[in-house]
């Protein structure tokens, strides 16, 4: 929105809102930070839909996937890392009967595909943008953790033998931190406008979940 603009809108008695743009989380990513504009970010809530990964050395950590599958034993399985997974990026790679291990980039969803075709059964996505971890409607058992999280798991999975399972938990509520701004929220202080913070208000933006007839399947192509 141009500020000057949003100054006429104002003159008028009206309030002009405005998205911050996708960004985050780095520090001065905002747009839309003129002082009258109310500068609108995205906010997750306090519900997680909770897939704990489980390592062999008995370390647990909390990610999301929007995908449980039913009567999932949570076999302990070996791990393996390819750190990225687009296409064909893993094919030099044995995912055959493992819990595949890469950081989040592109469709995770359609990574699922991927592994999935060469024989894999879970994956385990890194987060690579602070805390934010997303619910995705994955095509098998998988869990999105955090940045931090992340790293941890990587050191260990360069161990001898590394193992792990995912534990699904259902939807949990009354989480924290929450409501806290989405990790991909652009953010203040302005480079423009004499340094002012922003964002000015948060809304939910975060897992948002829609329903789909279950003939589509997971994803728009219905191939399955």
């Amino acid at each position: 929105m141009r500020p000057s603009a949003a100054m006429l809108i104002c003159h008028k008695g009206i309030v002009p809102c405005a998205a911050a743009p996708n960004l985050g989380p780095y520090e001065s990513t905002i747009d839309n930070d003129a002082p009258w504009i109310i500068t609108i970010g995205a906010a997750s809530t306090d519900r997680r839909i909770k897939a704990t990964v489980k390592l062999g050395d008995g370390r647990e950590f909390d990610g999301e996937s929007a995908y449980h599958p039913s009567n999932y034993g949570s076999p302990e399985l070996p791990l393996v890392s390819v750190l990225r997974c687009f296409g064909n990026t893993h094919k030099n790679t044995s995912a055959k009967g493992k819990i595949v291990l890469f950081y989040a980039g592109g469709n995770t969803t359609e990574s699922g595909e991927y592994i999935q075709k060469v024989g894999g059964v879970a994956m385990i996505i890194l987060g690579n943008r602070g805390n934010t971890t997303f619910a995705h409607p994955h095509v098998l058992p998988a869990s999105h953790v955090t940045e931090y999280e992340g790293e941890q798991i990587v050191d260990y999975s360069s161990s001898i033998n590394p193992t792990a399972s995912i534990i699904f938990k259902g939807t949990q509520f009354n989480e924290r931190p929450s409501p806290a701004a989405a990790t991909f929220s652009g953010r203040g202080p302005s480079n423009f406008n004499g340094g002012i913070i922003k964002l000015d208000v948060i809304a939910p933006g975060v897992n948002i979940l829609a329903a789909w007839p279950f003939e589509i399947g997971l994803n728009h192509t219905g191939t399955h």
